[in-house]
């Protein structure tokens, strides 16, 4: 399904380059931070959607892949409500999602991931007098914990895990050039997970950071196409011992996205993402699937 929709995607961007402009930014799309941005004539916005995640499997230190414990595949449910303040440049979200996790042989289990509150402040924005002033945004989060992580799991394939066991505060920027018929820009993420106490030993996972290099286009006011690439790179995991050797990680992700303008409702969105194929160490290998329907609420 995965070949269909990238040859599905090459016919597109044939046709998209060169078209007109749509107000985005460099993350959009991309499922590092929140998956909605508030265009400039919103107050509000939903979105639903729809994840199915497989082919996963772990890598170890030379970046050999092997088969995970025990979940062979998993579907997310996402729900998240963006707002604007009264200080117009200032939004805000927050992102819930329900996770199945499958084995093998079909067992499945379901929870609460971890949820996700966002702010964005738009320190720039574009401009239709000069294409060639950026969006600018300014990013910070906070990733909560929710259910059981490894750390506390009870089943033997972890089909009870849905959540990284760690709480994460992250900053960033997004930088957008999108008043050209070619659009593009970066994001950069830089996260901070907070240590936490595990079996009376407390366990500091090294700190993150994250960039995203995207590249974009509209076929009249009808589709958007963004594709980028995502660069995502930890430091060493240290607990009360010390430093854990070669416990540091690294992985490279694909994705493409394709949304509508047009329909009256709202819009639709559909995104394909390669995680771990070609560049990763202590890190996933999988690809995913996600439809999601998005509505925005005009001021």
């Amino acid at each position: 399904m995965i070949n269909i929709f990238k040859w599905v995607l090459c016919g597109l961007a044939s046709i998209a380059f060169g078209q007109k402009w749509a107000y985005a930014c460099s993350s959009c799309g991309s499922g590092v931070v929140d998956p909605i941005i508030l265009q400039a004539n919103e107050s509000h916005k939903f979105y639903l959607g729809t994840s199915w995640q497989d082919r996963i499997r772990d890598s170890d230190a030379d970046g050999n892949l092997r088969r995970t414990a025990g979940v062979h595949r998993r579907s997310i449910t996402t729900l998240s409500y963006a707002l604007r303040f009264p200080v117009d440049s200032l939004t805000a979200s927050l992102t819930v999602s329900n996770q199945s996790n499958i084995d093998k042989d079909g067992h499945q289990r379901t929870g609460l991931a971890d949820p996700l509150a966002t702010i964005r402040y738009e320190l720039l924005r574009q401009s239709f007098v000069d294409p060639a002033i950026p969006a600018i945004q300014f990013v910070g989060s906070y990733k909560g914990k929710s259910g059981k992580s490894v750390h506390n799991t009870k089943h033997s394939r972890l089909l009870d895990v849905f959540s990284s066991g760690f709480a994460e505060v992250s900053i960033g920027s997004d930088i957008w050039f999108g008043m050209w018929p070619v659009k593009f820009g970066s994001s950069f993420f830089f996260t901070r997970t907070l240590p936490e106490s595990k079996h009376n030993n407390t366990v500091r996972p090294g700190d993150r950071m994250t960039s995203i290099l995207s590249l974009g286009s509209n076929w009249r006011e009808h589709l958007k196409l963004n594709t980028g690439f995502i660069h995502r790179e930890q430091k060493s995991l240290s607990d009360d011992t010390g430093q854990i050797s070669n416990s540091d990680s690294h992985t490279l992700i694909f994705y493409a996205s394709l949304e509508s303008l047009s329909l009256p409702w709202g819009q639709i969105r559909f995104t394909a993402s390669e995680e771990g194929s070609w560049y990763r160490k202590n890190s996933s290998s999988s690809r995913v699937l996600t439809l999601a329907l998005i509505k925005g609420i005009s001021k």
